[in-house]
């Protein structure tokens, strides 16, 4: 190899070069990779027998590399080269919150040339949601997708560890505010089965994939009004938790001045998914009495509607989840503090239903929910959906969770469509 790569967990200062050198350390060591990575992401390493050839980053071909604290010195040269030592080369431009520009990708591909390079490719990395295109003849990729790459390689140890690394990076640069726009991963599932496995920072990394994708899925915009425009919690908080909690606002919520005026489809995220369907205190006028309206029966045929979907769409391929309705009071120290909860009532909603197993019918669950909802006088929150628990669901596990996530809220859509009427 040219100039040696420093080892894998030997970090620079910006992030943009720490992934960029966890990323090509894994693509050093293990030549495999790097053969199927010219095939992806390349098309074509050009002929170039993958033992054979050379990785550096931050540096020039042939010349030694600079010390850390030259760091941002570099920035006139490519953030990575693969190249066979004669001819052919691949130069690599690698952003994360700053701008790509296309000069940087032009200046790259003189540099190659000037050291004799003839067969020379450009490739850009940027943190965006897709692809951007650059210039004719650069190809454009994100980290979100090379991470998926990397995991479909989860067999090869330095697979594992780079995206280990694009994982850790992210939840660093969230926990620090220093994340302006994109991501390094994609949403793979909850990996919190154990409670060792959970931390305030995976939390947050974690449901914040998981909502950015949710609010692109179609079926909640078109069927429940989710307007993926409107952003969810300014800040996530829960340091002193075991869970974390985001939201997705409707678009009859657009021009009110809080969320909590509206219905909003709430996820948290811990050992346990919680998915629910809220209806905060606050709750608009012409939905909260489209819902009395409905009366203690029409409430209950509601509920069973809800019920009902949940059975076809959800449990049918997650047994163990649990349909579930809560009404809650809480008491808030500060903005931030963890709350204190002054009264729950929390039940599986198969008790208000005679069907047998596996739970045992008890309707006045559902009634005395119905009659605090009814005749509150006090800070009481509503709420419909399902509980996962990962370690007995284990499609929370994978990236098909978020399928089931959007199905339980459509699972609500006639209570939805209460809101959507009285707009």
């Amino acid at each position: 190899m040219g100039a040696a790569l420093r080892n894998i967990f030997d970090q620079y200062r910006h992030p943009e070069n720490r992934l960029t050198h966890a990323f090509f350390s894994a693509l050093d060591h293990d030549r495999t990779l790097l053969n199927d990575f010219l095939r992806v992401f390349v098309k074509s390493g050009h002929g170039q027998k993958a033992h054979g050839l050379s990785l550096s980053v931050q540096t020039i071909p042939g010349r030694p590399e600079a010390p850390e604290e030259d760091e941002s010195d570099r920035r006139g040269i490519p953030d990575a080269w693969i190249h066979n030592g004669d001819d052919w080369c691949i130069v690599f431009e690698s952003k994360i919150n700053a701008p790509l520009s296309p000069d940087q990708i032009r200046r790259h591909i003189r540099i190659a040339a000037q050291l004799g390079f003839t067969r020379r490719t450009a490739v850009a990395i940027t943190a965006h949601s897709a692809p951007v295109k650059v210039s004719d003849g650069v190809i454009s990729t994100t980290w979100s997708q090379l991470y998926r790459w990397l995991r479909k390689h989860s067999d090869n140890f330095w697979a594992r560890q780079a995206a280990g690394y694009f994982e850790a990076l992210e939840a660093r640069m969230i926990g620090e505010e220093n994340f302006t726009s994109g991501t390094l991963t994609s949403f793979a599932g909850f990996p919190f089965a154990k409670a060792a496995d959970y931390s305030y920072l995976e939390g947050r990394r974690v449901i914040k994939l998981a909502t950015e994708a949710l609010r692109r899925d179609k079926r909640l915009e078109e069927q429940l009004g989710v307007d993926p425009s409107i952003p969810g919690r300014s800040a996530i908080t829960g340091t002193d938790e075991d869970f974390v909690w985001d939201y997705l606002s409707l678009r009859t919520s657009k021009a009110s001045a809080s969320h909590t005026n509206h219905p909003h489809l709430t996820l948290g995220v811990g050992q346990i998914i919680d998915v629910m369907i809220t209806i905060p205190n606050a709750i608009n006028t012409p939905f909260r009495r489209a819902l009395i309206g409905l009366g203690k029966e029409g409430f209950r045929n509601l509920v069973h509607e809800f019920l009902s979907n949940m059975e076809a769409e959800v449990l049918s391929v997650e047994h163990f989840a649990a349909p579930t309705m809560r009404a809650i009071q809480r008491r808030y120290p500060s903005q931030r503090a963890v709350p204190f909860v002054d009264s729950l009532l929390e039940f599986d909603l198969r008790t208000a239903f005679d069907g047998g197993d596996p739970v045992k019918l008890q309707p006045e669950w559902l009634e005395s929910a119905f009659a605090a909802f009814t005749h509150k006088n006090s800070n009481l929150q509503i709420q419909l959906g399902a509980k996962f628990e990962i370690k007995k669901c284990p499609s929370m596990l994978e990236e098909s969770a978020l399928d089931l996530i959007a199905k339980t809220w459509l699972a609500g859509k006639s209570l939805i469509d209460h809101e959507l009427a009285g707009a």
